[in-house]
């Protein structure tokens, strides 16, 4: 119990992290690099708004400290809510989106550091053999709130590699 609670402490300390970069960033240069990462957050967006629909729940609820988690230990919690389909598959967009991120990282001059490190700084590995399994890692096989701390994360992230493209 103390563990999750302390998760969900992370998960709020994000969400203030990326509530105060929304208010100090300036409006960053349209380059393609940036457009992708509007997209991505974009998405991260869309991802914790059907969580917390799933939840019962708004983002205003949640940003009060009134949305709560229903049972936040449980793992495959975060699935039912990206569910696609009658095939019932996980919806890909935010992999397919980070996965076209790096691409573009890394075909932009300038940002080849960046490029060395994205995949470490978004814990996103492609495997070798093409067949993805990013998504069911931090969606289904993973537990409700580090599904949404990894979420937060990734936003925080993006905003901060945003705010060095001056």
């Amino acid at each position: 119990k103390e563990r999750i609670d302390d998760s969900l402490g992370l998960l709020r300390n994000y969400n203030k992290l990326g509530m105060a970069l929304n208010e100090t960033l300036s409006p960053a240069p349209q380059i393609p690099v940036v457009q992708k990462i509007d997209d991505v957050i974009a998405i991260v967006d869309e991802y914790r708004l059907l969580i917390f629909r799933e939840e019962g729940f708004t983002v205003d609820q949640w940003n009060s400290g009134q949305g709560h988690l229903k049972r936040p230990e449980s793992a495959q919690v975060s699935s039912p809510a990206l569910l696609t389909g009658r095939e019932q598959s996980l919806d890909t967009r935010l992999e397919a989106s980070l996965n076209s991120l790096i691409r573009e990282i890394e075909g932009t001059a300038g940002y080849e550091e960046l490029a060395k490190a994205a995949l470490g700084i978004f814990d996103f590995t492609e495997p070798s053999d093409g067949q993805y399994s990013w998504t069911r890692k931090i969606f289904q096989y993973n537990t409700q709130s580090w599904s949404l701390i990894y979420l937060y994360g990734l936003e925080t992230n993006l905003k901060m590699i945003r705010a060095t493209m001056y």
